[in-house]
């Protein structure tokens, strides 16, 4: 019989945990048995409000179960707050291991009218609110030599015309996974990101409930109940994971791979504005994808290329 996999000693901090995946992602943890930091603001799909008792709540549901979790209701996008969420974890457990950065708002917006405020706070809540919890982490990964990050993407990456600035904020998240692994990586430190396609509160907007809502006849349609997504971040959290710096979708029936990667295009000396034009089909084609794990190994294959 395979070995069921355990968190026995870990402590993770979850941000967003006081509903749907941010709670999944708490409620598995501590069943599996780690001490569970439970994160949530409280705000609304805008960021807007705050309730704190959501974090609360979620607490004393692992605790019922005979779990071990505090609750923290700061916000992810100040620093103060994210340096109190690690100090919750080491006041009350002695260390920290693992954190999965969930938090997130969404808006949808017209792109010509939005504002610049709008696409700043989608910055805050998922670019600097990883990088604020992640950085106050990082120093007790180092003096350990050993952490587990988990980072929260999204399809939109790929392009929506409703959430442009969800979807850029999203990218930046790619960006400080793929650093982040090649700063961790002697350190015993990784670092990986998760897309999750699961219903939640966040497509309560009237303009993303055809992102949300399946087409008539069908269950899912591609995007699944919270616990059903959440069980690749455990993963991921894990200290049996085997990579770092990679990316990876979840609809709760299907788990893959999203990558990265670089093609060999076209080498010539003095190019030329018509050699791109005349030699477009070796430019544009996928054979021979590499998968460069940084920037350095990019650039020597394009140097390699060049040659």
């Amino acid at each position: 019989m395979a070995t069921e996999i355990r968190f026995d000693g870990r402590v993770a901090i979850v941000t967003g945990a006081g509903r749907a995946l941010g709670r999944a992602h708490a409620m598995l943890l501590a069943e599996r048995g780690a001490k569970v930091v439970v994160n949530d603001f409280g705000g609304g799909p805008d960021g807007a409000g705050g309730d704190t008792s959501v974090a609360q709540a979620v607490v004393a549901e692992i605790v019922a179960r005979g779990g071990e979790a505090v609750a923290n209701t700061g916000d992810v996008s100040k620093q103060f707050d994210a340096q109190a969420m690690v100090a919750a974890a080491i006041d009350n457990y002695g260390r920290v291991d693992i954190v999965i950065n969930n938090a997130g708002i969404m808006t949808v917006n017209d792109f010509a009218s939005m504002s610049l405020d709008a696409l700043r706070r989608q910055l805050e809540v998922h670019v600097v609110g990883a990088f604020n919890v992640t950085q106050q982490a990082w120093p007790h990964f180092v003096d350990q030599q050993y952490g587990r990050v988990v980072m929260t993407i999204s399809t939109g990456v790929f392009g929506t015309a409703e959430t442009v600035h969800y979807s850029s904020a999203k990218a930046g998240v790619i960006g400080l996974t793929r650093s982040l692994a090649v700063a961790g990586k002697d350190h015993g430190i990784m670092v990986n990101a998760l897309s999750p396609s699961a219903y939640s509160r966040l497509f309560s907007d009237p303009g993303l409930r055809a992102f949300a809502t399946p087409p008539a006849g069908t269950a899912t349609e591609g995007r699944g109940e919270p616990e059903t997504v959440v069980p690749v971040a455990a993963f991921l959290a894990h200290e049996s994971c085997p990579v770092t710096g990679e990316m990876f979708s979840s609809t709760g029936t299907n788990v893959g791979r999203i990558i990265l990667a670089a093609t060999p295009g076209h080498t010539q000396e003095n190019m030329t504005l018509e050699a791109i034009r005349d030699n477009w089909e070796a430019i544009y084609a996928v054979e021979d994808l590499a998968f460069p794990a940084s920037t350095r190994e990019a650039l020597d294959l394009r140097r390699k290329w060049s040659l």
